[in-house]
């Protein structure tokens, strides 16, 4: 935490470090079509949420899952899979 007096006042900042990014894991057995949906499994750091997100041409992105990062992988799973023509999917770092 950081803080800095300003005129009498105190203003205060959490100082956040790097984040590291989630990974999705491309050579897991999750990887792929399973049961007629596609997945995959993510890692991040423990307690990090994790936003995965869809798009259909890397310009609008759609939030699909949100979890929160354990010991084990988080795994994704897309129930819109034969829904849509394709679609992209990233990890990120929530909120």
């Amino acid at each position: 935490m950081l803080e800095r007096r300003n005129n009498g006042f105190v203003e205060s900042t959490l100082a956040l470090g790097p984040q590291t990014p989630p990974v999705i894991l491309v050579d897991d057995p999750a990887f792929g079509i399973k049961s007629g949906r596609f997945g995959f499994d993510v890692t991040a750091a423990p307690g990090e949420l994790v936003v995965i997100e869809g798009s259909m041409d890397f310009l609008a992105w759609v939030p699909l899952q949100t979890s929160t990062a354990g010991t084990e992988p988080v795994h994704f799973s897309d129930p819109d899979t034969g829904a849509v023509g394709w679609r992209f999917y990233h990890a990120r770092v929530g909120p």
